[in-house]
Protein backbone atom coordinates (compact mmCIF):
# COMPACT_ATOMS: atom_id res chain seq x y z
CA UNK A 1 0.00 0.00 0.00
CA UNK A 2 1.93 3.06 -1.55
CA UNK A 3 0.21 6.28 -2.02
CA UNK A 4 2.83 8.99 -3.17
CA UNK A 5 0.03 11.83 -3.54
CA UNK A 6 -0.67 11.97 0.15
CA UNK A 7 -0.54 14.89 1.59
CA UNK A 8 1.85 13.61 4.12
CA UNK A 9 4.52 13.13 1.55
CA UNK A 10 4.29 16.77 0.58
CA UNK A 11 5.01 18.99 3.99
CA UNK A 12 6.65 20.86 5.44
CA UNK A 13 9.46 18.76 3.96
CA UNK A 14 8.75 17.37 0.47
CA UNK A 15 9.62 13.75 -0.27
CA UNK A 16 10.43 12.45 -3.76
CA UNK A 17 10.93 8.84 -2.96
CA UNK A 18 12.79 6.72 -5.34
CA UNK A 19 10.45 3.84 -5.88
CA UNK A 20 11.20 0.63 -6.91
CA UNK A 21 9.44 -3.14 -6.91
CA UNK A 22 10.47 -5.21 -4.97
CA UNK A 23 9.04 -9.42 -5.28
CA UNK A 24 5.84 -9.69 -3.30
CA UNK A 25 6.07 -11.51 -0.49
CA UNK A 26 4.59 -14.53 -0.17
CA UNK A 27 2.33 -14.00 3.21
CA UNK A 28 1.04 -10.98 1.10
CA UNK A 29 -0.31 -13.78 -1.69
CA UNK A 30 -1.69 -15.75 1.61
CA UNK A 31 -3.33 -12.31 2.70
CA UNK A 32 -5.03 -11.40 -0.76
CA UNK A 33 -4.27 -13.62 -3.14
CA UNK A 34 -5.45 -10.94 -6.05
CA UNK A 35 -2.15 -8.78 -5.16
CA UNK A 36 0.43 -8.99 -8.36
CA UNK A 37 4.01 -10.15 -8.35
CA UNK A 38 5.58 -7.21 -7.13
CA UNK A 39 4.71 -4.27 -5.31
CA UNK A 40 6.55 -0.82 -4.77
CA UNK A 41 8.68 0.35 -2.45
CA UNK A 42 10.76 3.02 -1.12
CA UNK A 43 13.65 2.71 1.50
CA UNK A 44 13.20 4.48 4.96
CA UNK A 45 16.19 2.96 6.62
CA UNK A 46 19.63 2.30 5.54
CA UNK A 47 19.82 -0.33 7.31
CA UNK A 48 18.11 -4.01 7.56
CA UNK A 49 16.64 -4.28 11.44
CA UNK A 50 16.16 -7.44 12.97
CA UNK A 51 13.43 -6.20 15.00
CA UNK A 52 9.71 -5.65 13.23
CA UNK A 53 7.88 -2.89 13.49
CA UNK A 54 4.31 -2.26 14.20
CA UNK A 55 1.24 -2.37 12.06
CA UNK A 56 -2.69 -2.15 12.22
CA UNK A 57 -5.18 -4.47 10.51
CA UNK A 58 -6.92 -3.65 7.42
CA UNK A 59 -10.20 -5.09 8.76
CA UNK A 60 -12.80 -2.06 10.09
CA UNK A 61 -10.12 0.59 10.49
CA UNK A 62 -11.69 2.79 7.73
CA UNK A 63 -14.99 1.91 8.81
CA UNK A 64 -15.71 5.43 9.08
CA UNK A 65 -13.70 8.75 7.73
CA UNK A 66 -12.60 9.61 10.98
CA UNK A 67 -9.67 7.02 10.16
CA UNK A 68 -7.20 6.69 6.84
CA UNK A 69 -4.57 4.61 6.03
CA UNK A 70 -1.69 5.92 4.46
CA UNK A 71 0.99 3.71 4.04
CA UNK A 72 1.87 0.25 4.34
CA UNK A 73 5.44 -1.76 4.50
CA UNK A 74 7.14 -5.10 3.91
CA UNK A 75 5.18 -7.07 7.29
CA UNK A 76 4.66 -10.39 8.20
CA UNK A 77 0.94 -9.74 8.03
CA UNK A 78 -0.89 -8.63 4.33
CA UNK A 79 -0.58 -5.76 1.67
CA UNK A 80 -3.02 -3.76 3.17
CA UNK A 81 -1.68 -3.23 6.68
CA UNK A 82 -1.11 0.31 7.37
CA UNK A 83 2.19 1.23 9.22
CA UNK A 84 1.56 4.83 8.50
CA UNK A 85 -2.36 5.67 9.38
CA UNK A 86 -4.66 8.34 11.35
CA UNK A 87 -7.25 7.63 13.54
CA UNK A 88 -8.75 10.97 14.46
CA UNK A 89 -6.17 13.07 16.12
CA UNK A 90 -3.56 10.00 16.13
CA UNK A 91 -1.23 9.40 13.88
CA UNK A 92 0.97 6.32 13.68
CA UNK A 93 4.35 5.89 12.74
CA UNK A 94 4.85 1.32 12.87
CA UNK A 95 7.94 1.35 10.98
CA UNK A 96 10.98 0.47 13.78
CA UNK A 97 14.96 2.04 13.37
CA UNK A 98 17.11 4.05 14.99
CA UNK A 99 16.85 7.44 13.99
CA UNK A 100 20.85 7.68 12.85
CA UNK A 101 19.85 5.02 10.45
CA UNK A 102 16.95 7.12 8.55
CA UNK A 103 17.60 7.57 4.40
CA UNK A 104 17.05 11.04 3.60
CA UNK A 105 13.33 10.40 2.46
CA UNK A 106 12.78 8.20 6.20
CA UNK A 107 13.96 11.53 7.80
CA UNK A 108 11.23 13.44 5.99
CA UNK A 109 8.19 11.23 6.36
CA UNK A 110 9.11 11.08 9.91
CA UNK A 111 8.89 14.59 10.85
CA UNK A 112 5.91 14.95 8.10
CA UNK A 113 3.87 12.42 10.36
CA UNK A 114 4.60 14.19 13.67
CA UNK A 115 3.45 17.51 11.48
CA UNK A 116 0.45 15.69 10.02
CA UNK A 117 -0.81 14.88 13.56
CA UNK A 118 -0.97 18.06 15.27
CA UNK A 119 -2.74 19.40 11.98
CA UNK A 120 -5.05 17.15 12.90
CA UNK A 121 -4.93 18.09 17.12
CA UNK A 122 -8.52 17.71 18.18
CA UNK A 123 -10.02 15.60 15.61
CA UNK A 124 -12.57 13.22 17.48
CA UNK A 125 -11.92 9.76 17.26
CA UNK A 126 -15.76 8.42 16.24
CA UNK A 127 -15.29 4.75 16.13
CA UNK A 128 -13.24 2.19 18.44
CA UNK A 129 -12.89 -1.46 16.81
CA UNK A 130 -14.03 -3.57 19.41
CA UNK A 131 -15.76 -6.89 16.94
CA UNK A 132 -14.91 -8.92 13.96
CA UNK A 133 -15.96 -7.53 10.78
CA UNK A 134 -18.02 -9.58 8.15
CA UNK A 135 -14.60 -9.87 6.17
CA UNK A 136 -13.19 -12.00 8.58
CA UNK A 137 -15.31 -14.80 8.22
CA UNK A 138 -14.72 -15.32 4.48
CA UNK A 139 -11.32 -14.95 4.97
CA UNK A 140 -11.76 -17.50 7.28
CA UNK A 141 -11.89 -19.87 3.94
CA UNK A 142 -9.83 -18.18 1.52
CA UNK A 143 -6.62 -17.47 3.74
CA UNK A 144 -6.53 -20.04 7.34
CA UNK A 145 -8.28 -22.63 6.91
CA UNK A 146 -5.46 -24.38 4.41
CA UNK A 147 -3.31 -24.16 7.77
CA UNK A 148 -5.21 -26.75 9.41
CA UNK A 149 -5.91 -30.70 9.20
CA UNK A 150 -9.24 -31.58 7.37
CA UNK A 151 -10.41 -32.95 10.75
CA UNK A 152 -9.76 -29.90 12.70
CA UNK A 153 -11.40 -27.30 10.17
CA UNK A 154 -14.80 -27.00 11.37
CA UNK A 155 -13.81 -26.87 14.81
CA UNK A 156 -11.64 -23.68 14.13
CA UNK A 157 -14.27 -22.65 12.24
CA UNK A 158 -16.45 -21.79 15.45
CA UNK A 159 -13.39 -19.27 16.59
CA UNK A 160 -15.09 -17.09 13.82
CA UNK A 161 -18.88 -18.22 13.76
CA UNK A 162 -21.58 -18.76 16.34
CA UNK A 163 -25.17 -19.79 15.22
CA UNK A 164 -27.02 -22.94 12.77
CA UNK A 165 -24.39 -25.44 12.22
CA UNK A 166 -22.80 -25.15 8.80
CA UNK A 167 -22.90 -27.68 5.82
CA UNK A 168 -19.86 -30.09 5.60
CA UNK A 169 -20.07 -29.01 2.10
CA UNK A 170 -18.31 -25.62 2.97
CA UNK A 171 -14.83 -27.22 4.30
CA UNK A 172 -14.91 -28.92 1.00
CA UNK A 173 -15.13 -26.09 -1.79
CA UNK A 174 -14.06 -22.46 -1.16
CA UNK A 175 -16.72 -20.93 -3.80
CA UNK A 176 -19.27 -22.78 -1.84
CA UNK A 177 -18.70 -21.80 1.46
CA UNK A 178 -17.97 -17.85 0.16
CA UNK A 179 -21.91 -18.70 -1.34
CA UNK A 180 -22.84 -19.32 2.50
CA UNK A 181 -21.12 -16.36 3.69
CA UNK A 182 -22.42 -13.87 1.14
CA UNK A 183 -26.26 -15.00 1.76
CA UNK A 184 -25.76 -14.76 5.70
CA UNK A 185 -23.27 -11.45 5.63
CA UNK A 186 -26.09 -8.43 5.29
CA UNK A 187 -27.45 -9.90 8.64
CA UNK A 188 -24.56 -10.65 10.52
CA UNK A 189 -23.76 -9.03 13.74
CA UNK A 190 -21.92 -9.85 16.90
CA UNK A 191 -23.17 -12.12 19.52
CA UNK A 192 -23.84 -10.23 22.83
CA UNK A 193 -23.29 -12.96 24.84
CA UNK A 194 -20.70 -11.30 27.10
CA UNK A 195 -18.13 -13.59 26.78
CA UNK A 196 -14.71 -12.48 25.85
CA UNK A 197 -13.97 -14.96 22.93
CA UNK A 198 -17.42 -14.07 21.22
CA UNK A 199 -16.05 -10.73 20.19
CA UNK A 200 -13.59 -12.35 17.55
CA UNK A 201 -17.07 -14.22 16.09
CA UNK A 202 -20.25 -13.00 13.91
CA UNK A 203 -23.56 -14.84 14.29
CA UNK A 204 -26.87 -13.99 12.33
CA UNK A 205 -28.95 -11.89 13.48
CA UNK A 206 -32.42 -13.69 13.38
CA UNK A 207 -34.75 -10.57 13.54
CA UNK A 208 -32.51 -8.30 11.12
CA UNK A 209 -33.63 -11.52 8.70
CA UNK A 210 -36.64 -11.39 9.53
CA UNK A 211 -36.73 -7.59 9.14
CA UNK A 212 -35.64 -8.05 5.45
CA UNK A 213 -33.03 -5.51 5.37
CA UNK A 214 -29.43 -5.58 5.70
CA UNK A 215 -28.28 -3.67 9.20
CA UNK A 216 -25.63 -1.72 7.06
CA UNK A 217 -27.86 -1.14 4.22
CA UNK A 218 -28.42 2.91 3.91
CA UNK A 219 -32.72 1.91 3.62
CA UNK A 220 -31.97 0.24 6.70
CA UNK A 221 -32.40 3.17 9.33
CA UNK A 222 -35.29 5.08 6.71
CA UNK A 223 -37.17 1.40 6.83
CA UNK A 224 -36.84 1.37 10.98
CA UNK A 225 -37.89 5.49 11.05
CA UNK A 226 -40.67 4.86 8.42
CA UNK A 227 -42.39 2.10 10.47
CA UNK A 228 -41.80 3.45 13.59
CA UNK A 229 -43.53 6.51 12.32
CA UNK A 230 -46.48 4.90 11.22
CA UNK A 231 -46.71 2.28 14.16
CA UNK A 232 -44.47 3.60 17.20
CA UNK A 233 -45.54 -0.08 18.79
CA UNK A 234 -44.21 -2.17 15.87
CA UNK A 235 -42.27 -4.63 18.40
CA UNK A 236 -39.72 -5.88 15.71
CA UNK A 237 -38.75 -2.22 14.53
CA UNK A 238 -38.50 -1.27 18.37
CA UNK A 239 -35.96 -4.49 19.05
CA UNK A 240 -33.73 -3.46 16.04
CA UNK A 241 -33.56 0.18 16.59
CA UNK A 242 -32.04 -0.98 20.56
CA UNK A 243 -29.88 -3.20 18.91
CA UNK A 244 -28.79 -0.86 16.06
CA UNK A 245 -28.99 2.41 17.79
CA UNK A 246 -28.09 2.39 20.72
CA UNK A 247 -28.11 6.03 21.37
CA UNK A 248 -31.77 6.98 20.98
CA UNK A 249 -35.08 5.72 21.89
CA UNK A 250 -37.61 4.09 19.58
CA UNK A 251 -39.82 6.57 20.44
CA UNK A 252 -37.26 9.28 19.12
CA UNK A 253 -36.30 7.70 16.37
CA UNK A 254 -38.30 8.93 13.55
CA UNK A 255 -37.75 12.61 15.06
CA UNK A 256 -34.20 12.10 15.34
CA UNK A 257 -33.50 10.17 12.12
CA UNK A 258 -34.81 13.67 10.08
CA UNK A 259 -32.57 15.20 11.61
CA UNK A 260 -29.87 12.94 11.86
CA UNK A 261 -30.05 10.50 8.65
CA UNK A 262 -27.75 12.21 5.89
CA UNK A 263 -24.66 11.93 8.82
CA UNK A 264 -25.33 8.35 10.25
CA UNK A 265 -22.48 5.99 9.55
CA UNK A 266 -22.51 2.56 9.94
CA UNK A 267 -19.39 0.67 12.02
CA UNK A 268 -19.23 -3.18 11.85
CA UNK A 269 -16.26 -3.28 13.69
CA UNK A 270 -17.25 -1.11 16.16
CA UNK A 271 -20.13 -3.34 17.43
CA UNK A 272 -22.65 -3.34 14.30
CA UNK A 273 -24.35 0.04 14.94
CA UNK A 274 -25.22 3.22 13.92
CA UNK A 275 -23.30 6.07 14.88
CA UNK A 276 -23.61 10.23 13.99
CA UNK A 277 -20.79 11.25 12.01
CA UNK A 278 -18.52 13.80 14.21
CA UNK A 279 -20.04 12.74 17.64
CA UNK A 280 -16.80 11.12 19.68
CA UNK A 281 -16.77 7.38 20.10
CA UNK A 282 -17.59 5.55 23.46
CA UNK A 283 -14.96 4.43 25.38
CA UNK A 284 -15.37 1.28 27.43
CA UNK A 285 -13.77 2.63 30.21
CA UNK A 286 -15.01 2.94 33.59
CA UNK A 287 -14.38 5.23 36.41
CA UNK A 288 -14.60 3.56 39.86
CA UNK A 289 -16.01 5.42 42.69
CA UNK A 290 -15.01 4.26 46.01
CA UNK A 291 -12.04 2.70 45.88
CA UNK A 292 -9.41 3.40 48.87
CA UNK A 293 -5.74 4.30 47.51
CA UNK A 294 -4.51 2.86 50.71
CA UNK A 295 -5.72 -0.30 50.30
CA UNK A 296 -4.26 -2.18 48.14
CA UNK A 297 -6.09 -5.59 49.35
CA UNK A 298 -8.39 -5.02 46.09
CA UNK A 299 -7.99 -3.51 42.86
CA UNK A 300 -11.12 -2.95 40.57
CA UNK A 301 -10.88 -1.79 36.89
CA UNK A 302 -14.12 -1.82 34.78
CA UNK A 303 -14.97 -1.64 30.85
CA UNK A 304 -18.43 -1.78 29.38
CA UNK A 305 -20.17 -1.87 26.01
CA UNK A 306 -23.44 -1.76 24.53
CA UNK A 307 -23.74 -6.03 25.39
CA UNK A 308 -21.52 -6.21 28.14
CA UNK A 309 -19.65 -5.71 31.39
CA UNK A 310 -15.67 -6.71 32.06
CA UNK A 311 -14.42 -6.37 35.68
CA UNK A 312 -10.96 -7.13 36.19
CA UNK A 313 -10.00 -7.81 39.84
CA UNK A 314 -6.71 -7.98 41.40
CA UNK A 315 -6.15 -9.47 44.94
CA UNK A 316 -3.49 -9.19 47.01
CA UNK A 317 -1.73 -12.87 48.04
CA UNK A 318 -2.88 -14.25 50.65
CA UNK A 319 -6.53 -12.88 50.40
CA UNK A 320 -9.06 -14.19 48.68
CA UNK A 321 -12.78 -13.22 47.41
CA UNK A 322 -15.67 -15.51 47.50
CA UNK A 323 -17.32 -16.26 43.90
CA UNK A 324 -20.91 -15.19 43.17
CA UNK A 325 -22.09 -19.49 42.71
CA UNK A 326 -20.67 -20.23 45.91
CA UNK A 327 -22.43 -21.58 48.99
CA UNK A 328 -20.81 -20.42 51.45
CA UNK A 329 -19.24 -17.80 52.64
CA UNK A 330 -19.82 -13.34 51.54
CA UNK A 331 -20.10 -13.77 47.59
CA UNK A 332 -19.00 -11.03 45.72
CA UNK A 333 -21.83 -9.08 43.93
CA UNK A 334 -22.97 -7.04 40.70
CA UNK A 335 -25.52 -4.54 41.21
CA UNK A 336 -26.94 -2.50 38.21
CA UNK A 337 -28.44 0.59 40.04
CA UNK A 338 -31.59 1.61 38.87
CA UNK A 339 -30.75 5.09 36.96
CA UNK A 340 -29.10 2.88 34.42
CA UNK A 341 -29.93 2.44 30.56
CA UNK A 342 -29.10 -1.02 30.72
CA UNK A 343 -30.34 -4.41 32.37
CA UNK A 344 -28.40 -8.14 33.02
CA UNK A 345 -29.24 -9.82 30.15
CA UNK A 346 -27.57 -12.94 31.97
CA UNK A 347 -25.99 -14.65 35.36
CA UNK A 348 -21.87 -13.29 35.99
CA UNK A 349 -19.54 -15.45 34.95
CA UNK A 350 -16.08 -15.61 36.65
CA UNK A 351 -13.95 -18.81 36.95
CA UNK A 352 -12.78 -19.54 40.81
CA UNK A 353 -11.10 -22.65 42.59
CA UNK A 354 -12.89 -25.58 44.12
CA UNK A 355 -12.96 -23.89 46.94
CA UNK A 356 -15.24 -21.33 45.05
CA UNK A 357 -12.64 -18.68 45.57
CA UNK A 358 -10.83 -16.12 43.81
CA UNK A 359 -7.70 -15.56 44.55
CA UNK A 360 -4.93 -13.01 42.93
CA UNK A 361 -6.93 -12.01 39.44
CA UNK A 362 -10.32 -12.60 38.00
CA UNK A 363 -12.00 -11.32 35.61
CA UNK A 364 -16.23 -10.61 36.14
CA UNK A 365 -18.52 -11.08 32.86
CA UNK A 366 -21.83 -9.98 32.99
CA UNK A 367 -24.09 -9.31 30.06
CA UNK A 368 -26.00 -6.49 29.17
CA UNK A 369 -29.29 -5.35 27.24
CA UNK A 370 -30.34 -2.28 26.92
CA UNK A 371 -33.38 -1.15 28.69
CA UNK A 372 -34.02 2.48 27.93
CA UNK A 373 -31.77 4.83 25.07
CA UNK A 374 -28.50 6.23 25.69
CA UNK A 375 -25.48 4.72 28.06
CA UNK A 376 -25.36 5.07 31.55
CA UNK A 377 -24.41 2.37 33.02
CA UNK A 378 -23.95 2.56 37.02
CA UNK A 379 -23.03 -0.59 38.96
CA UNK A 380 -22.59 -1.70 42.47
CA UNK A 381 -19.49 -3.60 43.20
CA UNK A 382 -19.40 -5.00 46.82
CA UNK A 383 -17.09 -7.87 48.17
CA UNK A 384 -15.49 -8.77 51.34
CA UNK A 385 -11.83 -10.00 51.62
CA UNK A 386 -10.50 -12.49 53.34
CA UNK A 387 -7.52 -14.16 54.71
CA UNK A 388 -7.05 -17.50 56.54
CA UNK A 389 -8.03 -15.96 59.56
CA UNK A 390 -10.41 -13.60 58.91
CA UNK A 391 -12.39 -11.45 56.56
CA UNK A 392 -12.46 -7.59 56.19
CA UNK A 393 -15.61 -5.87 56.44
CA UNK A 394 -17.72 -5.78 53.41
CA UNK A 395 -16.98 -2.82 50.94
CA UNK A 396 -19.04 -1.80 47.99
CA UNK A 397 -17.52 0.53 44.88
CA UNK A 398 -19.60 1.89 41.83
CA UNK A 399 -18.40 1.93 38.84
CA UNK A 400 -19.63 3.80 36.05
CA UNK A 401 -20.19 4.18 32.27
CA UNK A 402 -21.51 7.30 29.90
Amino acid sequence: MLWPSHAIFAGPFAIHPEITNKATPDNFKKFKPSVGPTVPVFTIFSKKHAEPGLVTADHGFEDAPDAERILGGINMKGPDYAAIARHGSFVMWGFHGLPEDFTDNGRRLFLNAIAYAHAHKGQVVETLRSVSSRAALAEFFTIWMPFYEKTQQKNTFQRYWTGEDPPDSIFENTQEALKWVAARAPYFHAPSTGDWGDQFKVCVDAQCKEFGVGNGDPEFPKTIAARLAKDPKDELAKFLCERYFPDVSAAEFPAWFDKNGAKLIFTETGGYVWRVRGERAHSGQMRVKGADPAADLVSVKGEASDNSLQIEVRIKDGWHLTAPVAKEGQPISLNILPDSSFAEAGPIKCESDQNGQLTRFALLTLPLKHKSSGRKLRVEFTYTACDAMSCQPPKSLVLEWN
